[in-house]
């Protein structure tokens, strides 16, 4: 278990789009970290109350980006045939398929709370230094770090979601269209369509997580979490049933 363990990790670390996704992050910190302290002056300095508003903007990259990195993780050793080698040397597939999505998920959610933490940090210093640190006090930073959390946590969840579905369809790419075809279109004509059935859909639970509850469609951050955590669940449970059935080759 244990070198299963490690074997996924090291895959984790070394994949060129992790790499890339991570150099991303970082290029557009510092570029956001510079424009916003050489646009602060005057009246329209940066103040450290706007940083739990940036930071939830953050969410739906973080959010996307673990959704692409776990369909990348799942879908390239299905289209490289390396899922057929691994099950030589650790033929139980429940035990892989878990550790698997296990990995994607922590490591998702690493990467989100050091991404949000420098984020927050960079702009903190760009207050502090060419903006104003007005207001600041105990119950910003818990609330800054509170959001940091759950913005990291939407990316873990993401990674699963995206991991389990392209361990279903053997197919990266499938993944990441089936992810955009419900989000972007069918969600939106199920909230015109039946706008009762809000609470319970993927992304208004997803928003609902982030801002910490949602008074429009009746979600505590708590509830929200609970049905986002069912969805991870059901599709993690589905992946793992037909991971078992389905021949690999």
């Amino acid at each position: 278990m244990t070198s299963l363990i490690r074997s996924e990790i090291r895959r984790l670390t070394s994949r060129r789009l992790v790499k890339a996704l991570v150099g991303l992050a970082l290029l557009a910190i510092t570029v956001t970290g510079v424009l916003v302290a050489v646009y602060s002056r005057g009246f329209e300095r940066f103040s450290i109350l706007n940083l739990p508003g940036v930071l939830e903007g953050t969410s739906f990259l973080l959010g996307a980006g673990g959704w692409v990195i776990g369909a990348s993780f799942a879908g390239a050793e299905w289209e490289s045939g390396s899922i057929t080698t691994l099950l030589t040397w650790e033929s139980r597939r429940t035990r892989v398929i878990l550790t698997k999505v296990a990995v994607v998920a922590g490591g998702m959610f690493l990467i989100g709370v050091f991404a949000e933490a420098l984020f927050a940090l960079v702009l903190a210093l760009v207050a502090a230094t060419r903006g104003t640190t007005a207001g600041a006090d105990v119950d910003l930073v818990r609330a800054v770090v509170t959001l940091g959390l759950r913005v990291a946590a939407l990316s873990g969840i993401g990674a699963a979601l995206g991991f389990s579905l392209a361990m279903v369809s053997r197919n990266t790419g499938a993944a990441i269209g089936i992810a955009f075809a419900y989000l972007a279109i069918v969600e939106a004509i199920m909230r015109g369509l039946r706008p009762g059935w809000r609470p319970w859909l993927l992304g208004d639970s997803a928003s609902a997580f982030v801002l910490a509850g949602d008074p429009v469609i009746g979600r505590s951050v708590w509830s929200a979490a609970a049905v986002l955590l069912v969805y991870a669940g059901g599709f993690i449970l589905i992946a793992t049933t037909t991971f078992r059935i389905r021949d690999v080759t």
